[in-house]
């Protein structure tokens, strides 16, 4: 993707849908980690803003080094690991097809 032009589109209520359907996938497949909450972040998140078309989710969970447990069951759902700040933060992203 690094090599794809960055496009702004204008606002578009699906991004909340597509954030919701997402929501109801990693609160099942994080349970055994997750604390307070997976939420909707960025541009997106933002009703009438124009943003890149990429949702961003954050999740909380109880602790870092635990959580790497849900590596595997998250690859099950398409979300690929990128290493990204570790020891702060584990970071996943859902390519589109």
């Amino acid at each position: 993707m690094a090599d794809q032009q960055i496009v702004v589109v204008p606002f578009d209520r699906e991004w909340s849908l597509r954030f919701e359907a997402e929501r109801s996938v990693l609160e099942r497949v994080l349970a055994p980690w997750l604390k307070d909450g997976i939420h909707h972040v960025g541009s997106t998140a933002v009703p009438g803003l124009a943003a890149k078309p990429i949702i961003d989710i954050v999740a909380g969970v109880r602790d870092l080094d635990q959580a790497r447990a849900s590596f595997e069951p998250l690859s099950e759902e398409s979300y690929v690991y990128s290493p990204h700040r570790p020891g702060i933060a584990h970071h996943f992203a859902k390519p589109s097809p």
